[in-house]
């Protein structure tokens, strides 16, 4: 017979927050869920682009981010960070970097140990 240690399944942490950013203040968390071992600072970088630090060294193989609609990139990860950008989006024209898009919008980071 198998046995299967229940602690090996679903042996993640997780943040499940909303994110909102008014003018060119720095983008701020309203946290729901949180037992992460690590935390989160938020910075800005310039117009539309900001970066995430984490206080912990975290892989790329076990980081899952979803963040919210309309158009936002993350890039740069780093292991201490990451990056992303909000862009406005309009018809027959190229997306273009904008502070002030964040109201609200979902947040959710999985850390798979």
């Amino acid at each position: 017979m198998n046995i299967i240690n229940s602690t090996s399944i679903n042996a993640y942490r997780f943040l499940r927050a909303t994110v909102s950013q008014s003018g060119t203040t720095v983008p701020v968390l309203l946290v729901f869920e949180n037992n992460l071992l690590f935390t989160l600072t938020f910075t800005r970088l310039g117009v539309g682009s900001y970066k995430i630090t984490f206080s912990s060294l975290l892989f790329i193989n076990k980081l899952l981010i979803n963040f919210g609609s309309g158009l936002i990139t993350l890039s740069n990860f780093d292991g201490n960070s990451i990056q992303f950008n909000t862009y406005t989006i309009a018809d027959g024209v190229p997306p273009t970097l904008a502070d002030d898009l964040l109201t609200n919008t979902a947040f959710e980071l999985i850390y798979y140990a």
